[in-house]
Formats: C-alpha cells, sequence, structure tokens
C-alpha cells in the first residue's frame, strides 16, 4: 500500500499545497523526521549543481524554513510563494554576534500546469525583494514544476527576466524526470540520494518508518507528478482505439477513446479535461456538427456517445 497514492483518489488528492508541505517538512532540519539537515543539504547540492552560487558548500549556522509566506508589493497587493528558506551565518555586526540571512531560497511550486499565472512568479519576487533587509542577501526564485511542454508554465517563468533579478537568481527545477536518459536531477532523484546515502552508511541511520515513507513518496512523484494519458488511472481502463487532435477558442485538444468507451480530453498543457460532457458541448457547437444532443426518446446522450460521435465527425472533416 502507498499511502500518499491512496490520499490521491477522488476530490481529496493530493495537490500544490499538499506537495508544498511535504516537502517543507522534509527540508527543515529541526521537524520529527529524524533526517537532520541530510534532505537539506541535498536540495541545495541540486539547486546548485555548478557550485557558481556557494551553496552547497558551506556550512551554514541558521536555517529557517517557512510554508506559505506572503508578501506585500508596492501597490498593496500580496503574494504568497509556496516554501520559503533562509540561511544565516553568524557575523560581528556593531560589536555583537548576529545571525545575518546570507540566502533566501523561494519555491513556487505548480503541480498543475493550468494554475500557472503570467506575473505570479515576477510578483512573488518583487515582494520578497522589497521584504528582504539587507543588501547581502541573495534571493534565489526556484520553480518547481512536473517535465512537461507547457507554454504557460513558460511563459511564466520568463516574466522574470534578468533584467528584473538583477544580481539575484532563477531556477527552474522539476519533481521528476519524464525518461531515465535525461541528464538532470530532480527532487525524486534527490530523496532516492537520501536513501543511497544510509545504504553506504555516510549519513546516520533512518527509521524504518520513514525510510519506508520516502520510497512511497518517490514512487508517488515518480508515477503521478509526470503524468500521461495511458498512466492516469482513474478512468482509463482499456487502451486508445481512436485519437482526434483541434482547436477550440484557439487552445488545442485531444479526444481520445479507449477500448471500454470511456472518453478523455486533454488540452494542449497535456491536462484532462474535468467537464468532459461540457466540453463536447462547446465543440460540437463551435464547430456546427450535425450531432443531436439528445437521443429520440428525448433521454440525454451520455459522455461516451457524444465523445464517439465527435471523434467520427472531426474525422470527416
Amino acid at each position: 500500500m502507498n499511502i500518499f497514492s491512496a490520499l490521491s483518489q477522488g476530490k481529496g488528492r493530493l495537490n500544490e499545497e499538499n506537495m508544498s508541505a511535504i516537502l517543507a517538512y522534509l527540508l527543515n532540519p529541526r521537524e520529527s523526521h529524524g533526517l537532520g539537515d541530510t534532505v537539506l543539504k541535498e536540495f541545495l547540492l541540486l539547486l546548485d549543481s555548478t557550485g557558481e552560487l556557494g551553496l552547497a558548500n558551506e556550512a551554514w549556522d541558521e536555517v529557517d524554513v517557512r510554508l506559505e509566506e506572503s508578501y506585500e508589493l508596492s501597490n498593496g497587493s500580496v503574494r504568497t510563494i509556496d516554501i520559503r528558506v533562509s540561511l544565516f551565518k553568524k557575523e560581528l555586526v556593531s560589536l555583537e554576534d548576529e545571525y545575518v540571512e546570507k540566502y533566501r531560497i523561494c519555491i513556487e511550486n505548480k503541480i498543475n500546469p493550468r494554475a500557472a499565472q503570467d506575473e505570479q512568479f515576477l510578483n512573488e519576487f518583487q515582494g520578497i525583494e522589497l521584504d528582504v533587509d539587507s543588501d547581502g542577501t541573495l534571493i534565489v526564485m526556484v520553480f518547481l514544476t512536473p517535465f512537461v511542454n507547457s507554454s504557460k508554465l513558460q511563459a511564466e517563468y520568463n516574466n522574470l527576466d534578468e533584467e528584473t533579478l538583477g544580481k539575484h537568481k532563477k531556477a527552474w527545477k522539476y519533481w521528476t524526470r519524464s525518461n531515465e536518459e535525461m541528464d538532470m536531477v530532480t527532487i525524486s532523484d534527490m530523496l532516492r540520494n537520501v536513501l543511497r546515502l544510509e545504504h553506504e552508511a555516510r549519513i546516520n541511520p533512518i527509521s524504518e518508518y520513514m525510510r519506508h515513507t520516502l520510497k512511497a513518496l518517490i514512487v508517488h512523484i515518480d508515477e503521478t507528478i509526470n503524468i500521461t494519458v495511458k498512466e492516469r488511472g482513474r478512468s482509463l481502463a482499456g487502451d486508445v482505439i481512436q485519437t482526434v487532435e483541434g482547436e477550440l477558442d484557439g487552445v488545442g485538444f485531444t479526444i481520445k477513446r479507449m477500448s471500454t468507451g470511456s472518453i478523455l480530453i486533454i488540452d494542449s498543457d497535456g491536462e484532462e479535461v474535468a467537464n468532459t460532457k461540457g466540453m463536447l458541448r462547446e465543440i460540437i457547437k463551435d464547430k456546427g456538427l450535425a450531432i443531436e444532443l439528445e437521443r429520440a426518446n428525448g433521454k440525454q446522450k451520455n459522455t461516451r456517445t457524444l465523445g464517439r460521435q465527435v471523434i467520427q465527425m472531426l474525422l470527416k472533416k
């Protein structure tokens, strides 16, 4: 049994907030997981793989991890970053030792590409920059997403440009890779390495409960974050037997009919459309398809019937 997969079923599925909470918990050395700062160190290695930032080679005197921290912009509006990690060094300031914030790492977690907003990542940086007390604090903005081809995600990330960043940095990181050949380190790779370090006796032993929890989390990330139509288990029994592509209001879509008769509509970001029947009706109206919405007896046609007829009509065009 995988508790993460079980909690992901139906309306109670794990969402961005839940996954952010899990990651923040693991990153915080003070939490009850018993891993100390191991996950944090591995995350800093992931973030600073080239060594450019100097994150991974330092011994930090203090760490502060916060979940869902809000920042006010100059216009009075408020943006909330999913996870904030501050790294401090103890320095002599005005003849007294003080903890000085050297890095503020801010993670915007996007499990669902459809949740992307053009200005969100930019606005969050602007609010964080206003909040930072010292010119010596380097802000590192982390965009954490599935590995998918999404124009919405690309636009949100690109809107925070180098000119706006100035001396500060940004990085796009992924929960998991889409195939083993990809040359990158992801969150699931990072967690695997924690288990590997314990196996090789390079860190203190991990409790059996925590070890199994990490394994379950890794499997959950790999099986659900970079989700494909064939992998989606909610209503996808059978094989794809018919496929048709099209556009609605300038946005691409793909309709798939399964051998069981189930109909799936996938948008241009690779996400399953929740209201399948409603979109089929919109397609019929937009394309002027000669398809009746009701049967001869006056009853509404079900999604399977409408989907099959829409696919047939679109394939003829």
